[in-house]
């Protein structure tokens, strides 16, 4: 539904009020999910992460060391996984992850991610930031490398 405005700016703040609809959520995870390549998830400590194919071979080496391995390779064994809890309120984060933290994780599927991440997104919506709407609302242009005048910053909190 539009708002009744007499300016042109109304109509950016309705777009804003768009991205923030429930219905958005999902498709917003499933972007999330599909963009990053994300093959293994997990939860840990109430977050949801995830990880590439490369993180997927070494928890799965970590694991069940294989008899190649040189010795005390799994207590040295590392890999990256993205927080989707924190990357939903749109604040990138990467964790390292070692031997010590798979007592703490718990694999889960695509599936079970995606409801657990919906389910935190309709928690936290008004946190949730569609910073493609935005951009497109500021320039037109989703891909920000090729918008003019546009200048990206941080705010304090």
């Amino acid at each position: 539904m539009n708002s009744l405005g007499f300016s042109e700016f109304r109509h950016l703040m309705d777009l804003w009020d768009e991205s923030l609809d429930k219905e958005n959520y999902k498709s917003k995870v499933e972007s999330l999910l599909d963009t990053n390549k994300l093959l293994l998830f997990f939860k840990k400590d109430g977050e949801i992460f995830g990880s590439g194919e490369d993180a997927r071979v070494t928890f799965a080496k970590m694991k069940k060391p294989d008899e190649d391995l040189p010795s005390g390779w799994v207590e040295e064994a590392s890999f990256t996984a993205k927080n989707l809890t924190k990357e939903l309120e749109g604040n990138p984060s990467n964790h390292v992850f070692g031997h010590k933290d798979l007592k703490d994780m718990k694999v889960i599927d695509r599936e079970e991610a995606e409801s657990i991440l919906n389910k935190q997104a309709n928690k936290k919506g008004e946190k949730i930031q569609d910073k493609e709407v935005i951009v497109i609302a500021l320039t037109g242009n989703k891909d920000r490398a090729n918008a003019q005048n546009f200048i990206q910053a941080k705010e304090k909190k």
